[in-house]
């Protein structure tokens, strides 16, 4: 919650909500003084008129206080987004398609709602809280004390029930979350079942999916009745004391009934505005797990350590132009004492499981300025049309035209017909006259001539 407070976008929001919140205790002070002076129809009319100046400035001030809110969900999502991505780039050990697609889904699903929640969250709390405090003031200065305190109660116990029921809603939170990304995960495994399976194929996949969504529908409406009884609770009990004290005060002439009745919709709208701010109290232990989860994103994923699935008594590489054969450990020795040679062609070669594709990964993570390109590394931009081997030619074009120094390929061959392997191995070639090529091929007349 402190990167919200301390974004400037919410220090401008918040400013203009607690604005419009005066403007609101005002109007309730001005239609309850109205209402104790119906005696003077001049002086009403003049209160009704500030009544609807300061009503019609309330309204003015929440649009403006809205509009920051939406700006600043989109700030806090775009941050968190980059700052994630950024995290995660930094370790080469996180580049999995699996880790892409379920951090595609946490940013795109969870993340986003998640903190445009916790903006609205924040200000909405803020507006409801002012709003009660600041009528609160107005009722005691139009109906006295008495009253004041017995809707104070409700505020009270609200945070007694709060604090009993705390581990519950914690506990909810965290088993929400997750269980709403394994349900949204499980859908995204549907799709090629959708479009390539039958119903034999997709029999399982549909009921897991079922079985999860289920599993996160209950946790969702359990929650929905733990939060309700905190919150309604506290206003039952409210009602009846505020019921008692009002009779007190009228049975001892204590109170003004015209100023009672004009403000009494008001004290409506305080009653569900204490149910709404008990409804958050709770909510803000769900949201301080969810954000926890944000910042904890990084730990769910599988992590691949450097040289892990790297087989190096498997694998060799081979210099084509000279064909002369050096081991991984001599080229590791060479990146490390950056004495790696500035042009030509390695090809890893090795059999099928042996780590080829994980070893170039390695050497990325290694040599950061160096790109590497596979068939599920995708470099350009997403509108890109093409089979996969047309994409994958028409990535490795557009880094040739770079000024890229060490190119990564691996298995840039496959999905090419004969004339298209050619032209673009014509290319590398070429390429390799200026930078360092280090490629991983996947036809078997490659790996045989490369022997």
């Amino acid at each position: 919650m402190n990167s919200i407070f301390k974004n400037k976008l919410f220090k401008y929001a918040a400013a203009l909500c607690i604005l419009q919140q005066v403007f609101v205790g005002l109007s309730t002070f001005i239609i309850g003084s109205a209402g104790a002076s119906l005696a003077d129809p001049k002086r009403v009319l003049l209160l009704l008129g500030s009544f609807f100046g300061s009503s019609a400035s309330a309204y003015v001030v929440g649009t403006s206080y809205q509009w920051l809110a939406a700006r600043l969900a989109n700030d806090l999502w775009k941050k968190y987004a980059l700052g994630l991505l950024d995290e995660l780039g930094s370790d080469m050990g996180y580049a999995s398609p699996a880790n892409r697609n379920l951090t595609n889904t946490w940013l795109t699903g969870e993340a986003q709602s998640t903190l445009e929640h916790a903006a609205n969250f924040s200000l909405d709390f803020l507006s409801i809280s002012c709003n009660v405090v600041f009528t609160l003031v107005a009722f005691l200065a139009i109906l006295g004390p008495l009253i004041t305190a017995a809707i104070v109660v409700a505020l009270i116990s609200s945070f007694c029930l709060l604090v009993a029921a705390r581990r519950a809603i914690k506990s909810a939170g965290n088993e929400i979350q997750g269980s709403k990304l394994a349900a949204f995960m499980s859908v995204q495994s549907l799709w090629d079942q959708i479009f390539f399976g039958n119903g034999m194929t997709r029999a399982v996949p549909v009921q897991k999916n079922e079985t999860l969504m289920l599993s996160y529908f209950k946790q969702a409406e359990r929650y929905r009745l733990l939060e309700q009884g905190v919150s309604c609770l506290p206003i039952f009990l409210s009602m009846a004391v505020l019921y008692v004290a009002v009779a007190h005060q009228i049975n001892h002439g204590a109170i003004v009934l015209a100023a009672l009745v004009a403000v009494l919709p008001r004290s409506l709208q305080l009653f569900q505005n204490v149910h709404t701010m008990t409804t958050y109290s709770s909510q803000f232990l769900l949201l301080k797990a969810k954000l926890a989860n944000l910042k904890a994103f990084s730990s769910r994923l599988d992590r691949r350590h450097l040289g892990e699935h790297v087989q190096k008594d498997k694998i060799s590489i081979l210099e084509v132009t000279s064909e002369t054969i050096i081991s991984i450990d001599e080229l590791l020795a060479q990146v490390g004492a950056k004495s790696l040679q500035k042009t030509g062609r390695l090809r890893l070669t090795g059999s099928n499981g042996a780590g080829k594709s994980s070893f170039l990964r390695d050497i990325k993570a290694l040599i950061p300025q160096a790109v590497l390109v596979g068939p599920d590394i995708h470099l350009l931009p997403v509108e890109t049309k093409g089979s996969t081997g047309q994409i994958q030619k028409q990535t490795l074009m557009a880094l040739m035209k770079l000024d890229v120094e060490v190119l990564l390929v691996d298995e840039w061959d496959a999905n090419l017909d004969q004339a298209n392997m050619e032209h673009v191995d014509q290319q590398l070639q070429s390429f390799a006259e200026s930078g360092l090529v280090i490629e991983v091929r996947h036809s078997r007349q490659a790996h045989t001539s490369g022997r």
